[in-house]
């Protein structure tokens, strides 16, 4: 499961961070988790873009998601943070891509790898939409708990929801 917080809703998105738990789906145990800021110029030197309109969204946010999201220490460059999670990804054995949306997350992923030169290292075949799963099943990923907008703490979250939907509830 992974998701991202953003400067943009464009598949050519800025990332301030990058959240991701690996999981097994036939039980919903999370495994391992990843999470990573990115270094603000090493965005904007690969054309990465940022919108007003989520520039205002972010400073409506509680001060706890807005400085997590924003707060400058650890961060790393985009190029580092995409091999890394290349090894996260590898390390846990990744097949399917989750996300809540397979039209934000993996498209903005795709977009920078492709950037950078770096193959993705799931098939296109393999992306997996939470939020379709959810719908079938008339559910919001908000009937699971409030928005954090903290990228891991999202994962889990969804994986919450993917664990009550696609296994039932407990």
């Amino acid at each position: 499961m992974v998701d991202l917080e953003t400067l943009s809703t464009s598949m050519d998105a800025h990332i301030l961070t990058i959240g991701a738990v690996a999981f097994n789906p036939n039980t919903a145990e999370i495994k391992d988790q990843f999470y990573q800021r990115v270094d603000f110029k090493s965005c904007e030197d690969i054309g990465l873009r940022k919108s007003d309109e989520t520039i205002r969204f972010w400073k409506a946010q509680p001060d706890a998601a807005y400085k997590e999201a924003f707060g400058e220490e650890n961060r790393k460059s985009i190029r580092e943070v995409m091999l890394d999670f290349v090894k996260f990804w590898n390390k846990n054995s990744g097949d399917e891509f989750w996300c809540n949306g397979a039209n934000f997350d993996e498209p903005i992923l795709s977009t920078v790898f492709e950037k950078l030169s770096i193959t993705k290292p799931w098939k296109f075949w393999k992306v997996r939409c939470l939020r379709t799963l959810l719908a079938t099943k008339h559910f919001s990923i908000k009937m699971f708990g409030d928005v954090q907008h903290n990228a891991l703490e999202d994962c889990k979250k969804q994986v919450e929801a993917y664990k009550y939907v696609a296994l039932g509830p407990v």
